[in-house]
């Protein structure tokens, strides 16, 4: 049986949650049927990512939205690379990726499917993918069918595009790529000073709208209970007002 194929769009160039869980995906398309091409809208270690799982990948530089001639050229090799890997489905990865993948798939009759791996409809003021007008702008483009991770993700997505289909789908996690970490723990542990006490952390880019603060709050409560127990917050810098208020709440 001949594989079907599929373009699938991502719009930054770094390595986040969204984008391992693409890649995860990209990596096991081929065991169900479908080849897939990678167009990346900005330069970074996803692109290498992507060749390293042995998927074709170009970046296609995007711009910022509001760069409206840039992004009238991405749509165009968006399709131009669509109509070159012969793809039958054009697969965004969040409305960023929708603003540019799903203008080139409707401009060359292909259907398009977007990927919403946040609550949409709902201002968070991080990177652009988590602001509300972009998901309302990212709507007036038609979709076929718009994934989704979560019952409050599908709700959100309902108010943007009523007429259209919404699947839940949790995301998937690549389980052998955990267990390659195996062991790794122990060292952390020690470099940590915590020994054999229960260890909680959490991981994230460090910005308002992935909740850190809450999580120091809970610590506290938790911490009352429970002594033994130790905390740790783990992230890349992104606010530095909002970080400098961490290291005071905590």
């Amino acid at each position: 049986m001949t594989a079907r194929r599929v373009l699938l769009v991502s719009p930054f160039g770094a390595i986040g949650g969204a984008e391992r869980v693409l890649l995860g995906l990209g990596r096991h398309l081929p065991d169900h049927g479908y080849t897939p091409t990678a167009a990346v809208l900005e330069h970074g270690p996803l692109a290498e990512a992507f060749a390293g799982i042995g998927c074709a990948v170009e970046v296609v530089p995007s711009g910022r939205i509001r760069e409206v001639h840039r992004g009238v050229r991405a749509v165009a090799r968006l399709r131009r690379a669509a109509i070159r890997s012969g793809a039958e489905l054009v697969f965004d990865n969040m409305s960023t990726a929708h603003l540019y993948g799903g203008i080139a798939a409707r401009s060359i009759g292909l259907p398009s499917v977007l990927w919403q791996q946040i609550i949409p409809n709902r201002d968070f003021g991080g990177p652009p993918m988590t602001h509300a007008w972009v998901d309302r702008l990212a709507a007036r483009i038609p979709v076929h069918t718009v994934v989704v991770h979560s019952d409050i993700a599908a709700a959100g997505q309902r108010e943007l595009t009523p007429g259209t289909t919404v699947r839940k789908v949790h995301q998937g996690i690549d389980l052998a790529a955990v267990r390659k970490s195996e062991g790794k723990g122990r060292q952390v542990r020690k470099e940590l000073g915590v020994g054999g006490a229960p260890l909680v952390g959490i991981v994230g880019w460090l910005v308002p709208w992935k909740g850190q603060d809450v999580f120091l709050r809970a610590v506290a409560r938790v911490a009352e209970r429970f002594p033994e127990a130790r905390f740790v917050v783990v992230g890349g810098p992104g606010d530095p007002a909002y970080e400098s208020r961490l290291h005071v709440l905590a």
